[in-house]
């Protein structure tokens, strides 16, 4: 348990209740770690020929929330989606189904173990200085406190930093990133051929259609 200090009205109360409230969030994001023995970071892009690409994200976007996900970023030229780690394996078989044709999927996967232990070395490191600091308010004057609130605010913000940085990576690790790029393009019509009846090329029929799809 981490030491009272009851002249911290000295230098604003705001900042110690501010650090004190960072360390359940600590907490929670450390056990979420370490019940996943995993540190790998999945990534998934994929393009996908859709005839309606409203109708294909709204389904995609409805499946991935129904496992836990969510997304990101959703328009008619993809979407940005965050799925659960442990249903990355079904992303090819759903885009599959969703569209007219799989053009291109593209999964790979990155350890963030090692950044993950610096930032949390690095969390613990100011943290202990940060004790250390407030250890030294009930000795010092006003203007050695006015020096200690300066070193207080900054360790502050670079533990605020890193235990972002962490909340960043621990989701990188809970969830895939799923990049989908959606196209369009339309059927082309074959290069005309006149027919082997003349009567029928007198018709323009290749005229005729491509009238009737613009």
């Amino acid at each position: 348990m981490r030491k009272k200090v009851p002249s911290f009205h000295h230098f604003a109360p705001a900042l110690l209740l501010s650090f004190i409230a960072l360390a359940p969030l600590a907490a929670q994001d450390s056990g979420s770690s370490a019940e996943s023995e995993s540190s790998l970071a999945f990534n998934v892009y994929a393009e996908l020929l859709v005839v309606e690409p409203q109708k294909t994200a709204e389904e995609l976007v409805s499946w991935v929330g129904s496992k836990g996900g969510y997304y990101l970023e959703s328009s008619l030229d993809g979407l940005q989606l965050k799925v659960p780690v442990a249903h990355v394996s079904a992303v090819r078989s759903l885009v599959q189904e969703n569209s007219e044709e799989l053009l291109s999927f593209q999964l790979s996967s990155g350890d963030v173990r090692d950044e993950l232990q610096r930032v949390r070395a690095g969390i613990l490191s100011r943290e202990d200085n940060l004790e250390r600091v407030l250890d030294y308010l009930d000795e010092t004057d006003v203007r050695g406190t006015l020096a200690l609130e300066q070193e207080i605010n900054s360790l502050m913000r670079e533990i605020e930093s890193l235990r972002g940085r962490e909340r960043v990576l621990i989701n990188r690790i809970d969830f895939a990133h799923v990049n989908l790029r959606f196209s369009t393009r339309q059927p082309t019509l074959p290069d005309r051929q006149d027919s082997s009846f003349p009567w029928l090329n007198t018709l323009g029929l290749y005229r005729f259609i491509e009238e009737a799809t613009n």
